[in-house]
């Protein structure tokens, strides 16, 4: 393009022009420059302090998001906006090299070790893949390859990127036995017990054939693969915490993570996760390794393992795309969830010769789908207030069709994410799903902003009771904390009825509400004096209803004590530290009394394994009086006496449900006896319930019991059960 000089240089007289144009033409370099990002520093410059802060608060951010995805299995945020954020940050590392922040820099790869789980050394490291989201950078992939290998074209191997957790299994000698998550590459959580509950991974390689030849089994083989929850899976167990009350999963990637974090495998048994193997790392002797992925793939099958559908076997980078192309327009019509593909160099010998990066293989790519996105109005922004206090805002939409469902609300994260997409009341904005599941607003359309719009304040004080909200600085969430807040109140009561806690059947969202509001419910241990008189006339609760609520509550007493401890929603203590917190405190007064050294002492000694930080938060919390009236009232309850049950008990495994009076027994303590021996106390027979113990004048559950073909027992059997050596 030409430089066309504005009308006021030409009226410039001539000794004036050369000075004026040199004036523009570094002006117009300095714009395009702040446009495009700062230029690498030369040795001696600082960067400005609003760099240095952005890179500060990008690492900040990063880090709490990398923390939600790997982790804890609950991302915030879409994968397009989280690689959006590590692009900025990349761009600025880049250009400023030097800064130094309180925040450290992002490690290049999530780690997803838990703390509460053994580690594992991989024999070989176990990276992430590279990604592109365009046929220009999936073709600078092939430049790369080509150049480095000196050829024309490269024949490449082409799967569906499954969406789960990545999974190594070694087998020695064609035994399964280890199993490991990617950790931080180097080594992961121990999850052996936990895939072996799955039943998903032979105990030993079949020795196979393949192109009617057999297949050798390694002395030691790492094998890398996926585990995965299918969308039939993933309904069912929502359907199923949703009919308890309980808050549903959020996506099936978030399940599969979140499953395989669980601390006893009885509860991962009852999950149907899959697996989907495609890669290896270590492999003895490595001369007997596969000369290429497509001959491993037919080894996979002939070892017996699950193996990825309908791969391609594809030559140069058009045929990749095509073959990307392919497996998108197959997506909707999958049983299992995928976010991508994956672009492989099919010779092992040319793998071998790219190597690896620090974080990543030169030999492949991952080609991430954009996520499919709506447009439509954003008609106001309301607030959820969570059982800690945290304050959600949540996005009031335009109901709009968007894949299969109707999206009338969106998650907004926190104040720093309103400010970001700079929203505002009547904007057009673009909906799209986190994890294929959770609508999030992904941008606004600027050009359809309404004329005089104002920039959206986050409120001050809590929307449920008015107290000021606090934010801890350099943190993004907003808390109201006020302990006797009506909204916080209903989501701890809520929480401790869930399924995972005291799994108080009954209690959801809008009872919870109901009994702080109308029925004075002000703590958990409330629950535990309630009546029929206090019940009936609640709104949504009746006479019939009372009763079963009640008959729930009771039975809840009855409840695992590391259960009891996760219902108390102690700070930092969630499902799988409740477990390591009741090994260390095994009853309310031993809670009462924990020290430190307990609760930061190493697992393998007795202790619970906790940060330093983490114990000193929760001391804290069990210092309070409010809290210490709270525990020793549960205790006055009978709640809290019911240790962790034997895996081998004489009813291990059994869903077991009482009716009537039993003879010389109160109901807790039948219902201690049952949880001791290992069984599932519920208060309703369901086609889930495998035995039903009946006394004297039992109720409508003997009678459904019948229809279903339940085995039913009386008193005296049972005793026979339980007491009988």
């Amino acid at each position: 393009m030409m430089f066309a000089p504005p009308d006021f240089f030409r009226r410039l007289p001539p000794c004036c022009r050369l000075p004026s144009l040199l004036l523009i033409l570094l002006a117009t370099f300095a714009v395009h420059n702040v446009a495009a990002g700062p230029p690498p520093l030369s040795d001696g410059h600082e960067a400005p302090p609003a760099v240095i802060e952005r890179i500060d608060e990008l690492r900040r951010e990063i880090a709490r998001h990398d923390d939600l995805y790997f982790r804890l299995a609950e991302p915030e945020i879409t994968d397009a906006e989280y690689d959006a954020l590590k692009a900025e940050l990349r761009r600025l590392e880049a250009a400023w090299p030097d800064i130094v922040t309180d925040a450290p820099p992002v490690a290049e790869i999530g780690d997803d070790r838990t703390g509460f789980f053994p580690t594992h050394r991989h024999a070989a490291p176990m990276l992430s893949l590279d990604k592109v989201t365009t046929g220009a950078e999936l073709a600078a992939f092939d430049r790369r390859v080509r150049r480095a290998l000196g050829r024309d074209a490269v024949d490449y191997w082409v799967e569906p990127k499954f969406d789960g957790i990545a999974v190594s299994l070694t087998f020695e000698e064609g035994r399964f036995t280890r199993a490991a998550t990617r950790g931080n590459g180097e080594e992961g959580d121990d999850i052996t017990a936990n895939v072996r509950a799955l039943e998903v991974v032979p105990h030993k390689l079949r020795r196979g054939t393949a192109d009617g030849r057999p297949v050798p089994v390694p002395d030691f083989i790492e094998i890398r693969g996926e585990l995965f929850v299918s969308f039939k899976e993933f309904d069912h167990l929502n359907a199923a915490r949703a009919a308890e009350g309980e808050r549903p999963f959020a996506n099936p990637r978030n399940l599969a993570a979140g499953t395989m974090k669980l601390r006893d495998p009885a509860d991962v048994a009852v999950r149907r996760v899959e697996l989907v193997c495609f890669g290896w790392g270590g492999f003895v002797p490595e001369a007997a390794r596969p000369s290429d992925l497509q001959g491993f793939h037919e080894w996979l099958a002939a070892w017996g393992l699950p193996v990825v559908e309908a791969p391609e076997a594809v030559q140069g980078v058009e045929a990749a795309k095509a073959a990307i192309r392919r497996i998108g327009e197959s997506r909707e019509a999958l049983p299992f969830p995928i976010d991508g593909a994956v672009v492989k160099v099919a010779a092992v010998e040319d793998a071998d010769a790219l190597g690896w990066s620090t974080s990543a293989p030169r030999w492949a790519i991952a080609w991430k789908f954009a996520p499919p996105r709506a447009a439509t109005l954003l008609r106001g922004v309301t607030f959820q207030v969570g059982r800690t206090g945290a304050v959600t805002p949540v996005a009031e939409l335009e109901p709009v069709a968007f894949e299969g469902a109707t999206v009338s609300r969106a998650s907004l994260h926190n104040a720093d994410e309103i400010a970001r997409l700079d929203l505002r009341i009547g904007d057009t904005v673009y909906v799209e799903k986190a994890g294929d599941i959770i609508p999030v607003i992904a941008g606004v359309d600027l050009t359809a902003r309404p004329d005089g719009s104002e920039p959206f304040a986050f409120p001050e004080a809590c929307p449920s009771c008015g107290y000021p909200l606090s934010r801890a600085p350099g943190h993004a969430v907003h808390y109201c904390e006020n302990r006797q807040c009506p909204d916080r109140l209903a989501r701890r009561i809520e929480h401790f009825a869930s399924s995972g806690a005291l799994s108080i059947r009954g209690i959801g969202p809008r009872t919870a509400e109901a009994l702080v509001r109308e029925a004075g419910v002000a703590s958990v241990a409330d629950l535990y004096r309630l009546d029929a008189e206090a019940l009936v006339g609640v709104p949504g609760i009746g006479e019939r209803t009372a009763a079963d609520l009640l008959a729930a509550i009771d039975a809840s007493r009855a409840a695992r004590w590391d259960r009891v401890v996760y219902g108390l929603g102690l700070p930092g203590i969630g499902a799988r530290r409740a477990q390591s917190l009741a090994a260390v405190a095994g009853d309310i007064d031993a809670l009462l009394t924990v020290d430190a050294p307990l609760l930061t002492g190493a697992v393998d000694e007795g202790g619970a394994g906790f940060s330093a930080a983490l114990a000193r938060q929760l001391l804290d919390e069990l210092e309070r009086p409010e809290t210490r009236r709270l525990l020793l009232t549960l205790k006055d309850a009978g709640v809290g006496a019911v240790a962790q049950p034997p895996r081998d008990g004489p009813l291990a495994g059994e869903v077991v449900v009482v009716t009537g009076r039993l003879a010389g027994w109160t109901r807790a303590e039948v219902l201690a006896l049952l949880v001791n021996a290992g069984a599932e106390v519920r208060t309703r027979v369901t086609r889930e319930t495998t035995l039903l113990v009946a006394g004297e004048r039992p109720g409508s559950n003997l009678d459904r019991a019948r229809s279903l073909g339940v085995p039913v027992i009386d008193g005296a059997e049972l005793r026979r059960l339980l007491v009988a050596e």
